[in-house]
């Protein structure tokens, strides 16, 4: 397998789908976020006398924020008045933060190890290669050419025009990469940002609600292994070429609603341009990639821009599409603190080095601003509890003891008692030794196993 490089360019996130709640997972403190180690606060609530009006007090303002962002309740002052503890010796680890972050919000989970160290996962960079693959395709072979064509021509036609994307689909589908998940990057390049989706024709107008993520931050170095049949610098040439097209089609519709509030934003376009123009690879990954990363439209957009905006009415990416595609997409989802577009990545065959450009890259941690995070506890896997129950559902740790697709792992069930199974629900190559926790997804009538899926990693 060939090795890979990467630099974040601007706040990476790819995301479980989790989300932290301020009302149980989290404290703001000055520039940084405190995430709670749950088990700390369960040993905090038995010190107490008053234990259980303490938890029914605690699980009534938890599920009251749940249900109502306007809750009364706030976790810092019940940690420091009701418990009487102090928040920072309940973290589990602290994370900076930026300027725009503060409120009760949710923050959204990005993939992690175990130890909090964030990774690229495998299965998101080899959707980023094959787009760039297939837009090629669709852009420069006849054969992509004719399909865009005769899609074209059959809009009207739901059933015809079905068929023609299910051929382009096929056409993804054969293309052939494998990648294995990035090496992990340190825990402190995990930062938390505030993204809002930028309206270009009224910045003044909000689009959607502002979202909270974690991710990681810009200068960030990673590392992974991966397999083609394809050559290297024929797939640096398609990334380039969407990178390119893409990010030209942006710089187009802002200038188009040019004004100083878009400037810094038209900035760091252009300056994504540059990198682009001195034959730098880049490309886009993960959260707020925007319509053209993770559709076929550029690809129709640039063989008929006239008919495009018929293609739009046809396969809506949104609720309301501009009927007039020339200002289509009208928003730019961007990191507020920088006014940075989310997830570029620069990849390259040859390692890269760190380039510090200070406009898109956070200022250094102070020394000494992390000393309250605590040390990750050795991951241990724990054998079932004796005389558990084994049922559909029941939660088990594991171990992988083959990486690959699918994963397989073994079973801790009991001493002696450690069956091996293929691992479902999680399509990325996990490395061996790694300990989960995975869940009975089907058993037999006998109370056999006969399959398992993952659940989360074990912290």
């Amino acid at each position: 397998m060939q090795k890979l490089y990467f630099r974040t360019i601007s706040p990476v996130s790819v995301t479980t789908g989790e989300k932290f709640s301020p009302y149980s997972d989290f404290v703001f403190e000055g520039e940084y976020v405190y995430f709670l180690n749950h088990e700390k606060i369960k040993e905090a609530f038995k010190q107490k006398g008053n234990m259980d009006s303490l938890i029914d007090e605690y699980v009534a303002g938890v599920a009251t924020g749940m249900d109502n962002n306007r809750s009364n309740f706030e976790l810092k002052n019940f940690i420091k008045n009701r418990l009487q503890a102090d928040f920072k010796t309940l973290a589990l680890r602290v994370v900076p933060k930026t300027n725009s972050v503060s409120g009760k919000v949710l923050i959204n989970e990005i993939i992690k190890s175990p130890h909090f160290q964030p990774y690229l996962p495998g299965s998101s960079l080899k959707g980023a290669f094959k787009g760039a693959l297939l837009y090629d395709w669709l852009k420069n072979h006849q054969e992509g050419k004719n399909q865009i064509k005769e899609l074209l021509q059959n809009l009207q036609d739901k059933n015809k025009a079905k068929s023609c994307i299910e051929k382009i689909e096929e056409k993804y589908k054969k293309i052939k990469l494998a990648f294995a998940d990035s090496s992990l990057a340190p825990k402190e390049a995990v930062w938390v940002y505030k993204s809002v989706r930028f309206h270009l024709k009224n910045p003044q107008k909000q689009a959607g609600i502002p979202q909270y993520w974690e991710a990681i931050s810009p200068d960030t170095l990673l590392e992974t292994h991966f397999k083609s049949s394809h050559d290297i610098k024929e797939i640096f040439r398609c990334l380039a070429q969407f990178s390119r097209d893409a990010n030209q089609r942006d710089i187009e519709i802002i200038e188009k609603f040019y004004n100083q509030n878009s400037q810094k934003l038209l900035d760091s376009y252009e300056y994504l341009k540059e990198e682009l123009q001195k034959g730098k690879i880049c490309f886009k990954l993960g959260s707020g990639k925007g319509y053209f990363y993770q559709s076929i439209g550029l690809a129709v957009y640039h063989y008929d821009k006239a008919k495009f905006n018929n293609f739009l009415q046809h396969f809506k990416p949104a609720n309301r599409v501009s009927k007039n595609a020339s200002e289509f997409p009208i928003t730019k989802t961007i990191e507020v603190d920088s006014i940075m577009p989310w997830g570029w990545l620069q990849v390259d065959d040859k390692e890269i080095p760190k380039e510090n450009p200070t406009k898109f890259v956070n200022t250094e941690i102070e020394p000494g601003a992390l000393q309250q995070e605590e040390k990750p506890k050795e991951i241990v896997a724990e054998y079932l509890k004796a005389g558990t129950k084994i049922k559909q559902n029941t939660e088990i740790n594991a171990i992988v003891v083959k990486s690959g697709k699918p994963n397989k792992v073994k079973l801790m069930i009991a001493e002696g008692n450690e069956p091996e199974f293929e691992l479902k629900g999680y399509t990325s190559e996990l490395a061996e030794g790694t300990i989960l926790i995975c869940k009975v997804s089907q058993i037999n009538k006998k109370g056999v196993i006969t399959q398992v899926s993952f659940v989360n990693f074990k912290k």
